[in-house]
């Protein structure tokens, strides 16, 4: 008679992590991203004062004659349709 070790799942995932080592290195991508966000968040106090830099830039680039893609209108139930699923993560009936 074969007789198999029985493991709970929690026991098998701890088992795993601690086989993995930890990676200790960044990616170059992120670090600039988290360097730009510390950058912003040192600079700007406030959501409203980003978002007003942001804007001035926008129209200072389109004087300068850059181009901007306009932005898609968001389809007719988008708003609802988020609203519902913050509220109800898990009840997809009313989505369609």
């Amino acid at each position: 008679m074969i007789q198999y070790n029985t493991f709970k799942p929690i026991e098998l995932i701890e088992e795993i992590q601690m086989k993995e080592k930890p990676d200790t290195r960044m990616d170059p991508v992120l670090e600039e991203c988290y360097r730009m966000k510390e950058a912003f968040a040192a600079k700007f106090n406030s959501m409203q004062k980003l978002n007003d830099y942001l804007v001035a830039e926008t129209e200072k680039n389109k004087a300068l004659g850059r181009k901007y893609l306009p932005h898609r209108s968001p389809e007719p139930n988008a708003i609802r349709r988020i609203n519902l699923f913050t509220r109800h993560p898990l009840d997809f009936t009313e989505l369609l």
